[in-house]
């Protein structure tokens, strides 16, 4: 209890204006609880779940960086392996490098009808995105996500078509037609949620990426987790060129969402055209 005495009682406008400042101070001290309640509840609400899903999650991109080609992969498409982050990141043997290898192989073959092995149409390669594109989660349901957000780190393999004429597809795509320059990716993100937590995430790239004539793409997967299930994450990738006399110089504007639907599996599935 906060208890209040006033010393102005020897006049009447010191009687009045002690009274007037003791009540508002005591509407202002009293009204506290009420205002921690209403913060609280609004925090709550920004992490809570959706319903109908068990997990949501955000994550942005907003780095400004000195590309090797233009693009965002560390090391660049062609000279980039992808091995640091299988060895380093992920901590696999080169056993397990090369039953993930195989794993994206087949699912690229199996869904994009795409042969991999001494298909000169395409380029087969590893990669890990560059952490300068400053890829953070902000966002995720259920959890308390710091103001700097935690970092997003994305690797795995992807194949990139090359032919100038560009690549019928297969598969679930059967005579889909996709530009050169389009490629499919088939990975991991590893979310640095602390220093001794990690968060993993398969994701299989569910509709080609096809950059637009503006440097943008949607960005579609089919998401796993042991921990959370099957879901789906969406998003956009925009690339800007700052400063034209120096083109590698690129500004990422990355905006994905990630969820986890309660009961079934949302999957994205291929789109035909009429």
């Amino acid at each position: 209890m906060i208890t209040i005495t006033s010393n102005n009682s020897n006049t009447r406008s010191g009687k009045t204006g002690g009274a007037g400042l003791i009540m508002a101070f005591i509407l202002v001290v009293s009204s506290l609880p009420l205002m921690n309640t209403y913060a609280s509840d609004n925090r709550d609400a920004i992490k809570s779940t959706p319903v109908n899903y068990d997990t949501y999650l955000e994550f942005l991109g907003t780095g400004l960086f000195l590309s090797v080609d233009g693009g965002i992969f560390l090391d660049g498409l062609i000279d980039g392996d992808g091995m640091h982050w299988q060895r380093q990141i992920m901590q696999r043997t080169d056993e397990q490098i090369e039953e993930r290898r195989q794993a994206a192989i087949n699912y690229f073959q199996t869904r994009y009808g795409v042969q991999i092995e001494g298909n000169d149409s395409i380029y087969f390669t590893g990669f890990e995105v560059d952490a300068r594109s400053h890829l953070r989660v902000y966002t995720f349901s259920g959890r308390d996500v710091p103001p700097e957000g935690w970092e997003m780190r994305i690797g795995g393999w992807g194949f990139f078509v090359f032919d100038p004429d560009g690549l019928t597809l297969g598969g679930e795509f059967e005579g889909q037609h996709v530009p050169r320059g389009a490629g499919v990716l088939f990975g991991d993100y590893n979310i640095l949620a602390d220093a001794s937590e990690e968060i993993i995430i398969h994701y299989e790239m569910s509709q080609p990426l096809i950059l637009n004539q503006f440097g943008g793409a949607v960005l579609e997967f089919n998401i796993s987790s042991d921990e959370f299930g099957e879901g789906v994450s969406e998003g956009s990738r925009f690339t800007t060129v700052p400063d034209p006399s120096n083109p590698l110089l690129i500004q990422q504007d990355v905006k994905v969402v990630f969820s986890f639907p309660t009961d079934g599996i949302i999957k994205s599935n291929p789109r035909h055209d009429d």
